[in-house]
C-alpha cells in the first residue's frame, strides 16, 4: 500500500509515462494532499483515506483523462488515472486521486 508519507518523500522527483512507443514523458510529482471534504473546508479524516497527487508535465502533448502506467525509480510501476487539472506557463498539471486502502503499485 502506498501512503501519503511514501508519496511525500518523492515530491519533485520524475515519474516516467510511456505515452507512445517512441515517446516517454516525464511528469514531476509537485503536491500530495488529502482532498477537502465536500461538506466542509477541512481536510478529510482517516475514515476517507484518499490522496490527491498533482503532477507537472510538459505543455504538449496534453494527456486525456484516462488510466496511465507511470514508473518511478523507487515506487516502481503505478497505475494511475490522470486528469488534466490546470495549464500553467511551466507546464500542464494533472491530478490523480488514489485510495490508500488499495495498492497503486503494480510491481
Amino acid at each position: 500500500m502506498t501512503t501519503t508519507n511514501e508519496f511525500e518523500q518523492h515530491i519533485y522527483q520524475p515519474f516516467q509515462l510511456q505515452f507512445m512507443p517512441m515517446l516517454t514523458l516525464s511528469l514531476t510529482l509537485v503536491l500530495v494532499q488529502k482532498p477537502l471534504s465536500e461538506s466542509s473546508a477541512e481536510q478529510t479524516t482517516a475514515d476517507d483515506p484518499q490522496l490527491s497527487l498533482i503532477f507537472r508535465g510538459p505543455r504538449q502533448p496534453i494527456l486525456l483523462s484516462q488510466q496511465y502506467q507511470l514508473s518511478h525509480s523507487y515506487l516502481g510501476q503505478l497505475q494511475l488515472t490522470l486528469t488534466p487539472y490546470e495549464r500553467q506557463e511551466s507546464g500542464m498539471l494533472y491530478q490523480a486521486v488514489v485510495s490508500q486502502q488499495h495498492s497503486v503499485a503494480t510491481t
